[in-house]
């Protein structure tokens, strides 16, 4: 409804001849543009012109004017009524609001001090108020979690994400959760937290955090070349952090321990490394390298250098002095031999003289070998 009033500039209690003389200014001013060469204008003259005419029909007439006034004050009354009822609507939803971030600030307060339990009862709170919000039905499944209540919490960050299934933070909780549930089957939680973790990184493909648990994961299940693999390019990326290096520097060993030597278990409860071939130890020595440059605690380090140690003593030569005689006898077989220019027993003293050093000589790694093929199989 058009305030008729507001378009002459006029208030409600304005008088008939008051009226009479805008609407006719209104119209001398509109009738010029009438004929205006520019269309648009033209019919905005016209339009204008239809609606002084309206006015002056309806103000200018007593009876008309004042239905026309009670219709008018009617509206004004709804939008006032309406204007009123939406601020007090935006009043009250501010007050929600500043109630939920109370709410979140007290589970936040609780859950840092390790209030575990108060922090559970502010974050239940916040799901009675927020039914269909997944990150209060997160707070609610960490705050469980924290207090060892795992079945609590894996049907709360499994309700969290079904309703809001790409949120890769909450699949990466549930693969925590999932992964330190004690009340669960070793090998079915490790299967679940695998699931959950491989989703949070099909959402967020380049997350350092859950690359670096991916290849953690590898590494528990013994695939150590998978996790060699995923965080030597997130080295070369610049990515890693000081976790995963600690995790590639023990792959490495692990890496050596299962593919460069052999472990040999002692009945005293004991074991040691042996290595047995040239070519791994060569091997053993460089991967060993990496794994000084990345290893961060002092129980690896330990171990890389442990088994350096090891790697390099059996390139060293041990010696049987008992086999020192032969070569001694062939060499002086030899020499009587050259003195009497006899092809074949100078033929027979050098052969005698090379077993000799042959026998007298020989790298640890061979020692070694010979030692573990002697162990009985298992």
């Amino acid at each position: 409804m058009i305030n008729y009033y507001e378009v002459l500039g006029l208030n409600m209690d304005a008088s008939a001849n008051e009226i009479q003389e805008r609407v006719i200014a209104e119209i001398n001013k509109w009738r010029k543009r009438v004929n205006a060469p520019n269309p648009q204008k033209q019919r905005e003259a016209s339009e204008m012109m239809e609606l002084m005419q309206e006015i002056q029909d309806t103000l200018l007439d007593e009876n008309r004017r004042v239905a026309y006034d009670a219709d008018l004050m009617e509206q004004e009354r709804e939008a006032n009524n309406a204007q009123q009822a939406q601020g007090a609507q935006e009043a009250q939803a501010s007050d929600h609001d500043r109630h939920i971030d109370e709410l979140y600030k007290r589970f936040d307060f609780h859950y840092d001090q390790q209030n575990y339990g108060d922090a559970i009862e502010v974050a239940k709170q916040l799901v009675r108020e927020l039914p269909n919000n997944p990150y209060a039905w997160h707070k609610l499944a960490i705050a469980n979690y924290s207090w060892d209540n795992f079945a609590s919490a894996r049907y709360e960050i499994e309700h969290a994400i079904s309703l809001k299934e790409n949120e890769a933070h909450h699949h990466y909780t549930a693969s925590v959760i999932y992964h330190d549930s004690t009340d669960m089957n070793y090998q079915e939680r490790l299967k679940r937290s695998i699931e959950f973790l491989n989703k949070a990184l099909s959402i967020e493909p380049n997350n350092v955090l859950y690359r670096t648990e991916s290849a953690r994961y590898s590494f528990i299940q013994g695939y150590y070349q998978d996790s060699i693999n995923l965080l030597e390019n997130m080295v070369k990326e610049g990515t890693i952090t000081e976790n995963g290096e600690q995790i590639l520097a023990s792959s490495y060993v692990k890496k050596v321990q299962n593919e460069c030597a052999t472990q040999v278990n002692y009945s005293n409860g004991g074991h040691e490394f042996y290595f047995t071939s040239k070519d791994l130890i060569h091997t053993a020595l460089q991967t060993l390298g990496h794994a000084l440059n990345f290893a961060k605690d002092n129980e690896t380090r330990n171990d890389v250098l442990h088994l350096h140690q090891l790697a390099e003593g059996s390139l060293k030569y041990t010696y049987n002095f008992k086999f020192l005689i032969l070569i001694i006898i062939g060499a002086i077989w030899f020499l009587n031999a050259l003195g009497d220019f006899s092809i074949i027993a100078m033929a027979i003293s050098g052969g005698l003289t090379y077993l000799g050093w042959v026998k007298f000589r020989q790298p640890i790694y061979v020692k070694n070998k010979k030692f573990v093929d002697k162990l009985p199989t298992s």
